[in-house]
């Protein structure tokens, strides 16, 4: 299987992926308006990755970019909830610069 390819079906894999913890109880209404509600009382963790080909001096380079950002809701007190999103990027790229090689997933 080609390299690109598999990038690529990893790639559509992992985007259309979207991790949410619900309480068993909840009904499909309700987390549908649970969803829909940016400071509902929800974890959830959007996985969202670029692929870029054709890239550098020599146009030969690529760059898988994968980007995690869960939300957390931490309770403070009764009526306020303090959000916490944290952006990690891990990136792979290969060939960017002539000679250069491969690099490890970089964090």
């Amino acid at each position: 299987m080609k390299r690109s390819t598999f990038i690529k079906m990893v790639t559509s894999v992992m985007a259309a992926s979207s991790l949410t913890m619900v309480t068993a109880q909840a009904g499909d209404a309700d987390l549908a308006q649970e969803l829909t509600n940016p400071i509902a009382d929800l974890i959830t963790i959007p996985i969202q990755m670029t692929y870029d080909q054709n890239i550098g001096p020599d146009n030969e380079g690529s760059k898988l970019q994968t980007n995690i950002q869960p939300v957390i809701p931490i309770d403070i007190a009764e009526d306020w909830n303090l959000l916490t999103r944290t952006i990690v990027p891990v990136v792979q790229q290969d060939e960017i610069y002539p000679g250069s090689g491969s690099s490890p997933f970089q964090f």
